[in-house]
């Protein structure tokens, strides 16, 4: 099994989003953005933008963890911002997950899965495990 640094974007103090980026670019192994709607969760944080800012400031791979009611409707605007891999709630594209999933791979994307407990998911390369609680 093979473990990565990945911190969450969320977390950084935004007033210093440069020179936190620099800091991060040379210590993770990849960067995260949680995607919040206020609905699937009850918060609101970062969106496409947020990514298609950052995207510049780094070379590592752009993680964005969807936590949305409706994940395919991000996940255009996600793809043009410049994200590298997709970790979804299962949940979440129960009714479109053939189609989710095609849609991620044939964009040459990972598709990983995050889930409170963790479900068994044969068909990521990645599972996200939320450990807010």
């Amino acid at each position: 099994m093979r473990y990565y640094l990945s911190p969450s974007l969320m977390c950084m103090d935004m007033m210093k989003l440069t020179e936190q980026l620099r800091f991060l670019n040379s210590k993770a192994d990849r960067l995260h953005v949680d995607i919040m709607d206020g609905h699937y969760v009850k918060n609101l944080a970062l969106s496409a933008s947020f990514v298609a800012q950052i995207r510049p400031y780094t070379s590592l791979p752009i993680d964005v963890h969807l936590m949305v009611e409706a994940p395919a409707s991000f996940i255009p605007a996600l793809l043009d911002a410049g994200a590298d891999a997709f970790s979804l709630h299962p949940e979440t594209i129960c009714r479109e997950a053939f189609r989710v999933i095609n849609m991620l791979r044939q964009a040459g994307k990972e598709v990983e899965w995050c889930s409170i407990p963790p479900h068994r998911l044969r068909a990521s390369s990645t599972i996200c495990i939320c450990s807010i609680r």
